[in-house]
């Protein structure tokens, strides 16, 4: 009711001494309603209050509880609403703890994941990246980056179904997968700020010999197209890289490399470019038919994005982002 509604219960009652009957269908309101406001009255309410508040279902959870549920969490983020239940013996439901949780802000998320660091690993990390603090923009646009990545067909793409509920196994809405291992596709590229190389397939189990061929074959021909005056090989330190024969190799061509540490992917900005291939694989081609048709579309991929200059620019430019990132984490994982 509004404030005037019960102003004219009260003047009806007590001023005209109308029944509640009367009253109700005079201001057209129901006589349940006159009769519980009447009866507040009578309890020594105000005539002019405002509307009660419902109290509503009682909380199952006390504020001590719901403080102890949030401490949790807070100290075990990896615990699901089950365990909190269980380790904090409350009596109430896990949907309750998941409220409780979700009105806390403390939402469920897919955790981000990153190689596990030594300390060795992050004190070589912050020792490179204190080194590399000093390269200007110029320096690292000298050095061509590269690696090898795995793209498997079909594996990473997300897909949904419309159905009525109970019909999840009925065969029109059975997503059916290959009895094999599912096919993939292993491919190897380079680039720098001035260009890149091809997209190479790697059919074989790659050794260093093989690895020395792609170089060869895809690396030396447009090396003094791609690097300036003193240009820089980067790879990370796989065995096939770190070869003795590999190192002969290199420095026999006049290629020289960059130190590189241990586990630090997230250093490379090639990783982001076969990020994005997948990324666009999944949302603008259909699905590849075999592991030709996948290869196919992947360099396809990877000439749309190396030939923007502006893309491989930007790739470069992160560089100092990421050495920073290494320092602010004191050698240990980063956002990139």
């Amino acid at each position: 009711m509004t404030e005037f509604q019960r102003g004219q219960i009260y003047a009806l009652k007590f001023h005209a001494n109308f029944s509640r009957p009367k009253i109700a269908e005079c201001l057209e309101i129901s006589e349940n309603t006159v009769r519980k406001y009447l009866q507040r009255l009578s309890a020594g309410g105000d005539a002019k209050a405002t509307n009660r508040a419902s109290c509503g279902r009682r909380k199952s959870t006390t504020e001590e509880d719901d403080e102890e549920i949030l401490t949790f969490s807070s100290n075990h983020p990896f615990c699901s609403a089950r365990v909190i239940k269980q380790n904090l013996n409350l009596e109430c439901t896990r949907r309750t703890v998941t409220n409780r949780l979700l009105s806390g802000g403390f939402k469920a998320f897919t955790p981000a994941r990153k190689t596990a660091l030594t300390a060795d690993h992050e004190h070589r990390r912050l020792e490179w990246a204190t080194e590399k603090s000093s390269w200007t923009l110029t320096r690292w646009k000298k050095v061509v980056f590269s690696d090898e990545s795995k793209f498997c067909l079909g594996q990473s793409r997300v897909q949904y179904v419309r159905r009525s509920i109970g019909d999840r196994y009925t065969d029109r809405y059975v997503c059916r997968t290959p009895n094999r291992s599912v096919a993939h596709v292993m491919v190897w590229g380079a680039f720098s700020s001035n260009g890149h190389t091809s997209l190479v397939r790697i059919q074989e189990r790659l050794d260093a010999q093989k690895y020395i061929d792609i170089l060869e074959g895809n690396l030396l021909p447009v090396w003094n197209t791609i690097t300036q005056a003193g240009g820089i090989f980067q790879q990370d330190n796989a065995p096939i890289h770190s070869a003795n024969r590999t190192k002969l190799f290199l420095q026999h061509n006049g290629i020289p490399t960059l130190d590189w540490p241990a586990f630090s992917p997230d250093m490379n900005p090639i990783e982001h470019v076969w990020a994005q291939m997948e990324l666009k694989l999944q949302r603008e081609y259909e699905d590849p038919e075999d592991s030709d048709q996948l290869f196919a579309t992947l360099d396809v991929i990877w000439n749309e994005l190396m030939d923007d200059v502006n893309y491989r620019a930007s790739l470069i430019s992160s560089m100092r982002d990421r050495v920073e990132a290494v320092l602010d984490a004191e050698g240990d994982f980063t956002r990139f």
